[in-house]
C-alpha cells in the first residue's frame, strides 16, 4: 500500500523516542532532601521528549488522564487515549529504573507546556512530603521557566500492569508492518461508515469492516499477532506504533488486554467486545467472474474517477470483451467521469455481460490500499452480488470485498 501523507506526521514523536533510547546520563538527580522535602533535577528535554512519546501531536487536550513519575534513576509519563494505555519510561541506557516513583497527575495545560518549551536545561523539582499531614498527600512543585506548577498525587496505573507474566508467551513485533495493516484496516471501517468498528487479527491476519465492505490482510509477518481491538483505539494505537523500535518491539495477549512495547514503551489495549465477522465463509466463496487488470492503470483511472467525488462506480463489460467501462457517478449530472480498464479474463470465468455498481467512498478505499506493485485480481462472487478485488505482493495478500448496491 502507497503510504499516506501523514504516515510520517509524528516525526517529532520518533526522534524524541529515539533519543531517550541513548540517553548518556540518567534524566533525573537527587538532590540532598531537606526535611519533609525531596529534592530533585530534572532534564527538561528528556521529560519533553517522554511527553512527545507518551501522547498524541496536537492533541495532549485529548488525553483521558496524563501522569509524572519521577525517582532516583528515571521518569516516566503515563498516558491514557480512550482504551489505549501507554507508559513511556526515561533513564540511562542501560541504566536502572526506579521499582517505586513518586506519582502525581499531570495536567493537560503543563503537558502542552513541556511539550512546546524550548532550551530550559534542568527543571527544579521539589516533592513535599505528607502536605497537611496527610500521607498521601504529597505535592510536586516544578518550575517551567517563569511557571511555578504544582502536582498532587494522582493513582497511575503501574508500569507493572503492562509487564509479561513469565506464563504469558511474548513474541517478536514488527510495529511498521502492523501499522501498515492496521491502516489499512480503519480505511476500509471508515469507508464502510462504521463507527463502532474492530479490527481483528488471528491466524496471521487482519480483517475489519461492515456490510458494505470488509478488508482482510494476510501476512506471514503478523501469525502470532492476535487481537481484537475497537477502531477508535486503532487509530491511537497505530501513532503509538510508530514510536517503537524496530528490532526491539515486542507482543504478548493477556486475559482482558494487549501489550504492544519496546525498551522505553510499553502500550496497553483492551480486549474489544463483538461478534466476529464472516471472514471465513467470504474467503472460501469461488470467483464467478476473475479478471486480471493492471495496477498501475488501474489506479490511474481511480485517480481521474475521483476527481468527482462519486457517490458511486459502475463497472461493466461486454460477454469476451477485453475492457472494463468504468462510470463515476455524482449527484450532479454534469459530474459524471468515465474510464476504460484493459482486462484480461480468466479462461473458467463466466460468459456473459455484466454490470455492477459499489459505493464510490468505498471503491476509491478499496484501491487505494494496494501496492502500485501488486498483482490484482478483479473477481465478481455469487452471480455478481459482491466484488472481490485481490492485492498480493511477496507474500502479503489483501483482500477487500464490496457490497453491491442497486442503482
Amino acid at each position: 500500500m502507497t503510504e499516506p501523507d501523514d504516515f510520517f506526521e509524528d516525526q517529532e514523536a520518533i526522534d524524541a523516542g529515539d533519543r531517550l533510547r541513548t540517553l548518556s546520563t540518567a534524566p533525573t538527580v537527587r538532590l540532598a532532601a531537606d526535611g519533609a522535602t525531596l529534592k530533585f533535577q530534572v532534564k527538561h528535554q528528556n521529560l519533553k521528549d517522554a511527553v512527545l512519546t507518551a501522547t498524541l501531536k496536537d492533541k495532549i487536550k485529548e488525553a483521558d488522564y496524563l501522569s509524572f513519575g519521577v525517582g532516583e534513576h528515571s521518569i516516566q509519563v503515563f498516558s491514557q487515549f480512550r482504551g489505549i494505555q501507554t507508559w513511556v519510561t526515561a533513564r540511562k541506557a542501560d541504566g536502572e529504573t526506579d521499582e517505586r516513583m513518586h506519582n502525581f497527575g499531570l495536567s493537560h495545560a503543563i503537558a502542552s507546556k513541556v511539550a512546546a518549551l524550548e532550551g530550559i536545561g534542568s527543571i527544579d523539582a521539589q516533592i513535599l512530603l505528607g502536605v497537611n499531614g496527610n500521607n498521601d498527600g504529597d505535592e510536586l512543585r516544578l518550575k517551567l521557566a517563569s511557571t511555578r506548577a504544582r502536582l498532587t498525587v494522582a493513582p497511575s496505573p503501574p508500569i507493572s500492569a503492562a509487564h509479561a507474566p513469565i506464563q504469558h508467551k511474548v513474541v517478536p513485533l514488527d510495529p511498521r508492518a502492523l501499522r501498515i495493516a492496521i491502516r489499512q484496516a480503519l480505511s476500509i471501517v471508515k469507508a464502510s461508515s462504521e463507527t463502532t468498528g474492530i479490527v481483528t487479527a488471528e491466524e496471521g491476519s487482519i480483517y475489519a469492516g461492515g456490510h458494505k465492505a470488509l478488508i482482510v490482510i494476510s501476512d506471514p509477518g503478523l501469525a502470532e499477532i492476535n487481537f481484537k481491538i475497537a477502531a477508535t483505539d486503532c487509530r491511537v494505537l497505530d501513532r503509538i506504533l510508530g514510536r517503537m523500535h524496530p528490532s526491539r518491539s515486542f507482543f504478548y495477549v493477556h486475559d482482558d488486554f494487549y501489550v504492544f512495547g519496546d525498551d522505553i514503551i510499553r502500550c496497553k489495549a483492551v480486549r474489544a467486545s463483538g461478534g466476529p465477522l464472516p471472514v471465513g465463509k467470504v474467503m472460501a466463496t469461488p470467483a464467478f467472474r476473475t479478471f486480471f487488470p493492471v495496477t498501475p492503470e488501474l489506479k490511474r483511472i481511480e485517480s481521474l474517477l475521483s476527481l468527482t467525488s462519486p457517490t458511486r462506480v459502475t463497472l461493466s463489460a461486454k460477454d469476451g470483451a477485453e475492457h472494463i467501462t468504468l462510470f463515476a457517478h455524482n449527484l450532479k449530472p454534469s459530474e459524471i467521469g468515465q474510464g476504460s480498464l484493459a482486462v484480461r479474463q480468466a479462461p473458467d470465468s463466466a460468459s456473459g455481460p455484466w454490470n455492477m455498481v459499489v459505493e464510490g467512498n468505498v471503491w476509491s478505499a478499496a484501491i487505494r490500499v494496494f501496492d502500485y506493485d501488486a498483482r490484482v485480481e478483479l473477481q465478481t462472487l455469487k452471480g455478481d452480488s459482491v466484488l472481490r478485488l485481490v492485492g498480493i505482493t511477496g507474500e502479503s495478500t489483501v483482500t477487500v470485498f464490496l457490497s453491491r448496491i442497486c442503482g
